[in-house]
């Protein structure tokens, strides 16, 4: 029974509970709010959840308030919120793009356009005919 509701989580939140909790852990400071006389406040772990389950499915935050029970004005103010603070959590985590695949990118465009404008030969390939 728990690995279903481990299953569910999953497919739900697409991350596993404990990535999840580690998540939760490493953000929670940046996004817990205080309650107050009027309203309590959200719950870190259930803003993470809207959050996640927002950047998974691309579901509307009309759709969310129907899903979560929360209004779509504060998920709309929190989202940007927990996005910012889970970009500041992995920002050391995330592998940066090398510079050298841009010029991959230049070289396979030169040779493209070296192929076309040339009839579909390419200067190299003179030498193997």
């Amino acid at each position: 029974m728990q690995n279903q509701k481990y299953g569910m989580f999953h497919n739900f939140c697409r991350i596993s509970a404990t990535d999840f909790e580690k998540l939760l852990s490493m953000i929670e400071p940046d996004i817990m709010k205080s309650d107050t006389n009027y309203r309590l406040a959200i719950p870190p772990a259930e803003r993470l959840a809207v959050t996640l389950r927002f950047l998974a499915t691309g579901n509307s935050y009309h759709s969310l308030m129907y899903t979560f029970k929360i209004s779509r004005k504060c998920i709309s103010n929190f989202i940007p919120e927990v996005c910012d603070a889970i970009i500041k959590a992995l920002k050391d985590n995330v592998k940066k793009v090398a510079r050298k695949s841009a010029s991959v990118f230049q070289d396979t465009r030169k040779t493209f356009a070296e192929f076309f404008k040339n009839e579909g030969k390419i200067s190299w390939q003179e030498q193997y005919e």
